[in-house]
């Protein structure tokens, strides 16, 4: 298992690095062996903090959030905090792994638009492979008593909606109810307007 993390340092500037042992790394870090950017700023503790399963995993979701804002970690940082119990670390409350992003990501997508397998997988900092396990992922959490997952929000990379005639009526009822059209070859109409960009 690996750790995604964001420390804050002396000058409150922000670092983002990855970990098999966080209290391991930061102790390194405030001894002056991590990362040379730590090094000359000093490590003061770590702010946010999230599991993933492997490193390849981690090392995305670390290139994805060195992307982001100062003003957009800060808020990954106040979210995780928000969320904590009472005398909780904040980072510890946001030590999310990859199926829990998946469910919440899958989760936030509003009525009227739609989404990828692939979109969230790398939305929850997975490679194009991830996509895959994401209907294995939310069915876990279906079975787990998440019962408002929107599967039919979550279409493939061509606009094609999965239906089998079992849920045919159903499902496209759901469909019509949001504004979403169909075509007679199950396709989203105006899938590209429809379509959710997690980096909006």
């Amino acid at each position: 298992m690996y750790f995604v993390y964001i420390l804050q340092c002396a000058d409150k500037s922000l670092y983002t690095g990855i970990t098999t042992d966080l209290k391991r790394r930061l102790d390194e870090h405030k001894r002056g062996e991590g990362a040379r950017y730590t090094r000359a700023k000093e490590a003061v503790r770590v702010v946010y903090s999230e599991k993933v399963a492997n490193r390849s995993e981690a090392s995305k979701r670390e290139a994805q959030i060195k992307k982001l804002s100062r003003e957009k970690k800060l808020e990954l940082v106040r979210s995780a905090a928000g969320s904590a119990r009472p005398n909780e670390k904040s980072h510890t409350a946001a030590m999310k792994s990859f199926s829990d992003r998946v469910v919440e990501i899958a989760l936030s997508i509003p009525r009227g638009r739609v989404s990828t397998y692939g979109a969230i997988a790398r939305a929850a900092g997975g490679g194009g492979m991830a996509a895959r396990s994401i209907t294995a992922i939310l069915g876990k959490a279906h079975d787990r008593g998440v019962r408002d997952i929107p599967y039919h929000r979550i279409v493939y990379s061509d606009g094609s909606i999965w239906v089998n005639e079992d849920r045919r009526t159903k499902r496209l009822a759901l469909y019509k109810k949001e504004g979403i059209k169909v075509d007679s070859r199950d396709r989203i109409v105006d899938f590209r307007d429809k379509l959710l960009d997690f980096r909006e």
